[in-house]
């Protein structure tokens, strides 16, 4: 349950960052800017950018953990487990590793998304 809740999120972040940065991109096209671009939006475009690189970083994490998780499973399975144990426990520290590692970039994610969102915000007001 927990691990489709925490994909559910990291796509949820990532289609709306995507998303704002299109519609930032579209408020540069249609307000027929100069070249000079409000510090904010600058802020907002680089956080929106970074939370979108982020995301993609956390999806391969998490593949990744995926990927080691289902060859413990192999190595579980296979009929001499007294060869098999110790590397067994070097891929659940891995996969331990990984876990940490996706759990921190899904937080980056979501922070860079918040502070493009206000960022944004309040460059529109």
């Amino acid at each position: 349950m927990q691990v489709t809740q925490f994909g559910h999120v990291n796509y949820l972040i990532l289609t709306l960052a995507v998303g704002a940065l299109g519609f930032i991109a579209s408020l540069l096209t249609d307000n027929n800017h100069t070249g000079q671009l409000h510090p904010l939006y600058r802020c907002s475009l680089i956080m929106f950018g970074l939370s979108v690189a982020f995301g993609i970083l956390c999806t391969i994490t998490r593949l990744c953990d995926f990927r080691k998780t289902a060859e413990i499973a192999r190595l579980r399975n296979k009929s001499d487990r007294y060869d098999s144990t110790e590397e067994i426990k070097k891929l659940r520290c891995e996969t331990k590793i990984l876990g940490v590692f996706s759990w921190c970039l899904l937080w980056l994610q979501i922070g860079l998304f918040t502070g493009g969102s206000v960022f944004l915000v309040i460059a529109l007001v």
